[in-house]
């Protein structure tokens, strides 16, 4: 599972910090690996020639929108098509699974670990899912995981998931009482590897997905905006023409290359 942040894991309460804290985990199946791969390498030819974006240069959310750079030499409505075309992408891979964990800093007290309680919950969710085979795709008989998260607190994400490896208590659900139960993780091999997610080929999905979606009238907005009546339309995907967006998941279409 590749792991990406978005916001800060400071504690509520504190001048200048987010107000929420994202993780985004990005689980691909072995078998698959290639799959996913060739797809997005696909993706990403489409892209230069239809916007100039080189291969070598991330697609980042935040960065594509607010923060271009040297991509300020696409139009800003390209630069968001392209995003909403990759969000297509991704919909469209169903090898791909992704796990969000968002905590919302408001209301909690200033003790409150942010960056172990999102943790906590991201490891657990994957090791769940992984014991009761929950993940999309195919599966080996007996199944195994492991971290990529980007360069974050090493020490910190590393201690946790050794910790939980021998104790890892979990609060019963309300309607059983009070108390909890002792759930060690059985599915999650090795120390996470913190290769810098730059360097890893999938790692731009993890980065395209860890922030919120922009609304589709803000969207439509910045299309308007910048009077982008140039048909941006990756084949196979709806058109992005003056805003015309999917009203729900249900008309997200795969999108296959030419």
């Amino acid at each position: 599972m590749y792991v990406d942040e978005s916001g800060d894991s400071g504690a509520p309460g504190t001048a200048g910090t987010t107000p929420v804290f994202v993780l985004t985990g990005l689980v691909v199946h072995e078998l698959r690996w290639h799959d996913c791969l060739t797809q997005l390498v696909d993706f990403r030819r489409w892209c230069r020639a239809q916007h100039g974006l080189k291969l070598r240069e991330e697609i980042h959310a935040s960065r594509m929108i607010n923060k271009p750079g040297g991509l300020v030499r696409i139009p800003r409505h390209q630069r968001l098509a392209i995003l909403h075309a990759y969000a297509h992408r991704v919909a469209g891979m169903g090898e791909l699974n992704i796990i969000n964990v968002v905590v919302r800093k408001e209301g909690k007290g200033t003790g409150y670990d942010v960056f172990e309680n999102a943790w906590r919950a991201l490891i657990q969710r994957f090791e769940n899912t992984l014991n009761h085979r929950n993940f999309r795709g195919p599966a080996n008989p007996d199944d195994r995981g492991m971290l990529i998260p980007d360069h974050s607190s090493n020490e910190r994400i590393m201690r946790l998931l050794r910790q939980m490896r021998h104790y890892n208590p979990v609060p019963h659900q309300p309607q059983f009482g009070m108390g909890y139960r002792t759930l060690t993780l059985a599915h999650l091999v090795e120390d996470p590897s913190f290769s810098g997610l730059e360097a890893l080929v999938l790692c731009p999905v993890v980065r395209s997905r860890c922030l919120p979606a922009l609304p589709a009238t803000t969207a439509e907005r910045i299309l308007q905006e910048e009077r982008g009546s140039k048909l941006l339309q990756y084949p196979g995907s709806h058109s992005l023409q003056s805003g015309v967006y999917p009203k729900s998941a249900g008309d997200r279409e795969p999108m296959t290359p030419n």
